[in-house]
């Protein structure tokens, strides 16, 4: 049984906690794509069987993030669970100042990594520094808030949505849009209601799935790729030994079926008819 479930990620468990879960729960082999810090929730999805090799082709570049930032205080984990390591008068928040300054991150950037992340460097994970109490320079990388807006604001805090591309650490845009306020801040919440096209209300809460039922929530492959052109084989051992394909075709991108079963990504050599074996998905 492969697919994709789409959970709401409860807070408080880390999203490898979440395979563990499901791995129990299914007895199969569980993955996941784009990690959520343990106290952050909303969309988790989690792959089974073959489709954990649908990871690369699931175009999740985009991603919807409501959070909250309170200021007067940066911790060394750039959230409320960390340790506090700077303290700031807090600034007298505004609409109009606030909104001006979320403004200013729209469009293209760099972004510091922070320590508290799975980013390697040296072959070493930058958590695992941060826990041997070593500061490292971390790389910068490139970011793009797509939209941000302005949700609530109260004395000491603000929310906000943004949509952002993929590797933007909303923890760090937090502390960012604190520097511009004049002061310090921490995010306080968060929670992801986007991923690409897979909404937060096509999630199912982790608590609501069972041995029972659980099936009934699967997407198949072959719905997780209906973005691309599926081309149905008359035999699937072509596919099978990774042998190129002559179709009738111009898209960058195909799926090949057998039986309506997704056996294999093929890309598109040039602007040939000719197709080269990506991935095989069987």
């Amino acid at each position: 049984m492969d697919g994709i479930l789409l959970i709401d990620k409860p807070p408080s468990l880390t999203s490898h906690g979440v395979v563990k879960h499901i791995r129990q729960l299914t007895k199969l082999k569980v993955g996941h794509s784009g990690t959520l810090d343990p106290g952050a929730t909303g969309v988790l999805i989690i792959m089974l069987g073959n489709a954990t090799k649908l990871s690369p082709f699931l175009n999740l570049e985009t991603k919807t993030y409501v959070a909250t930032c309170t200021l007067g205080q940066k911790t060394d984990t750039g959230d409320i669970w960390g340790e506090v390591i700077e303290e700031k008068e807090q600034c007298e928040l505004n609409k109009e100042l606030l909104e001006e300054v979320l403004a200013g991150f729209l469009g293209k950037s760099k972004q510091q990594t922070p320590m508290v992340s799975a980013v390697k460097v040296k072959g070493k994970k930058l958590y695992e520094y941060h826990r041997q109490n070593e500061v490292i320079e971390t790389p910068e990388r490139d970011i793009e808030v797509f939209d941000i807006e302005l949700l609530s604001m109260e004395e000491h805090q603000f929310t906000f949505k943004a949509v952002v591309s993929s590797g933007t650490y909303i923890r760090t845009l937090c502390e960012d849009i604190a520097q511009k306020l004049g002061t310090v801040g921490t995010m306080s919440a968060l929670r992801r209601n986007r991923i690409g096209h897979y909404d937060i209300s096509q999630c199912v809460e982790l608590n609501d799935l069972t041995f029972m039922n659980w099936q009934k929530f699967l997407i198949s492959k072959k719905d997780a790729l209906k973005e691309y052109p599926m081309i149905e084989v008359d035999s699937p051992l072509p596919i099978y030994h990774g042998k190129p394909m002559t179709l009738n075709s111009t898209a960058e991108r195909v799926v090949m079926t057998y039986q309506n079963e997704v056996l294999a990504i093929y890309d598109r050599v040039g602007d040939s008819n000719e197709y080269k074996s990506k991935r095989g998905l069987w």
